[in-house]
């Protein structure tokens, strides 16, 4: 009997140890399963996707513009200047201080920016329709482009006759014009009638001095509207001197024409302005 007992104790300890071997079969094949499938290329793939954040896309920073000149930054100073105001604009009425007349004041110099002198004290040729005694007085500003800095500036009487007249920057060094910059120039007329300080007749023009060269004498000389101030007054000196010279005329005219100015080649050449 007692034989028997101890024969189903082991029998059923035996049951128990195959049982057990059989679940840790089993849960060794479950762990081997898993362990295969984490590191099956596809497997590390899909778990690093669902893992792993979404990568953002750092921007690039570019660099700050320079909205201001600083250290290293290169200022243009080659813009063009503004269109110039060749006829009468601002002021009064001119119907009401000065002389009625069909014919009006204006800059002789093309309205379209940059135009070209070589001269450090250039002359400056303008036409009025008036005599001396219609005029109380004339004024010529000279500033820079800027409008920020004066140059000159000076009062006049016309001569007697009316017609195309100039008045030139004075010798001084104090008043020459630096090579490479642009200037302002205005007109400024005050009729007889005028009653207070603002002029009746108001132009402006424009100007660049550039350095002499071989090449821009040539331009000078052939009298074309390359360099404006310095052919304008050439041909305007010599044609002072020579009223009859054809050649003369004939240049005169064209390089009138070339600004929409035709009608004023035929009017007297004047001289120039008187300075008190």
């Amino acid at each position: 009997m007692y034989k028997m007992q101890l024969q189903l104790v082991f029998g059923f300890i035996l049951a128990i140890d195959a049982t057990s071997a059989m679940s840790n079969s089993a849960n060794l094949a479950i762990l081997a399963d898993n362990s295969l499938l984490e590191n099956h290329p596809s497997a590390i793939g899909q778990n690093a996707k669902s893992n792993s954040k979404p990568k953002v896309k750092t921007p690039v920073k570019q660099p700050d513009k320079n909205t201001k000149p600083g250290a290293g930054s290169k200022v243009s100073t080659t813009s063009t200047p503004p269109d110039s105001n060749t006829r009468p604009g601002g002021g009064l009425d001119p119907s009401k201080s000065c002389k009625s007349t069909n014919k009006i004041l204006a800059l002789l110099v093309p309205r379209q920016n940059p135009v070209f002198t070589t001269s450090a004290h250039p002359t400056f040729w303008f036409y009025i329709p008036y005599a001396a005694e219609d005029i109380k007085k004339g004024e010529f500003v000279l500033l820079t482009q800027d409008e920020k800095t004066l140059i000159y500036k000076t009062s006049f009487q016309l001569p007697k006759t009316p017609g195309i007249v100039n008045i030139s920057l004075p010798t001084s060094p104090n008043y020459a014009l630096q090579t490479e910059q642009s200037y302002r120039w205005y007109l400024r007329i005050y009729c007889q009638n005028n009653t207070n300080n603002l002029s009746d007749l108001t132009a402006n023009g424009g100007l660049k001095r550039v350095a002499t060269t071989a090449e821009t004498e040539r331009l000078i000389n052939a009298a074309t509207p390359d360099i404006w101030y310095d052919s304008l007054t050439r041909l305007g000196n010599l044609l002072l001197a020579s009223p009859s010279d054809q050649k003369l005329r004939s240049d005169w005219n064209k390089l009138l024409e070339s600004i929409g100015e035709k009608e004023l080649s035929q009017e007297p050449l004047a001289g120039p302005v008187v300075i008190p």
